[in-house]
């Protein structure tokens, strides 16, 4: 009979939890800021509601995970990744849904959605950004594929400032939660020198 060991919580489990549980609290409180922003339709409150009004945590959530990795340095390379692959999957999205909606009055959404898939795998090779090709394609067939569900232009603002939001907070999270190390003692030269001139002296008392 094997002794199977119970895994311990490690510090990335306790972050990545820490970092859904700010995602979630955050879009709250900033869900409930827009309320109380007028509801006159100038510029600056149009903005304002845009940018609070998150009712949906789940790919701040997403991108907060995915970005959460054991040591700051592989989260901050993985966030670069992350970010780039949905600015390039809205924005090739955004392009290719035009061109057919305007142009081909949205006959050909099948053939383009296959032409932008690889146009986007070509364009992340050509600018070295091999890892950030799923999330753009992700990013890409959401927007091409469910146009007639959401507005795809609200859709992609939307997506990056999510994304953003579960980055940063990921980040800060992963920055400043850390394992708390226990103090060494520290030994004071003199002490040292002080234990060595007694060996050396216990030595020479017993080669007499």
């Amino acid at each position: 009979m094997h002794n199977s060991k119970i895994p311990k919580i490690g510090m990335r489990t306790i972050k990545t939890s820490i970092a859904v549980l700010l995602c979630m609290l955050i879009f709250k409180l900033l869900f409930v800021l827009s309320g109380y922003i007028p509801n006159d339709e100038t510029q600056t409150n149009i903005v304002l509601n845009f940018l609070l009004e998150r009712e949906n945590p789940i790919f701040a959530c997403i991108a907060a995970i995915v970005v959460m990795q054991t040591t700051f340095k592989d989260s901050v390379e993985l966030s670069s990744s992350r970010i780039w692959g949905t600015a390039i999957g809205a924005y090739f999205g955004l392009a290719f849904l035009w061109i057919d909606s305007n142009v081909l009055n949205r006959k050909l959404n099948i053939l383009f959605t296959f032409i932008g898939v690889i146009a986007i795998i070509f364009f992340c090779n050509l600018i070295k950004k091999s890892y950030s090709i799923s999330i753009a394609l992700v990013t890409f067939l959401i927007i091409m594929i469910t146009v007639d569900q959401v507005e795809p232009y609200l859709y992609a603002a939307n997506r990056i400032i999510d994304t953003a939001i579960g980055i940063c907070i990921s980040l800060l999270v992963n920055y400043f939660v850390r394992i708390p190390h226990k103090k060494k003692a520290s030994i004071s030269i003199d002490t040292v020198v002080a234990d060595e001139g007694t060996q050396g002296t216990e030595q020479e008392d017993e080669n007499k």
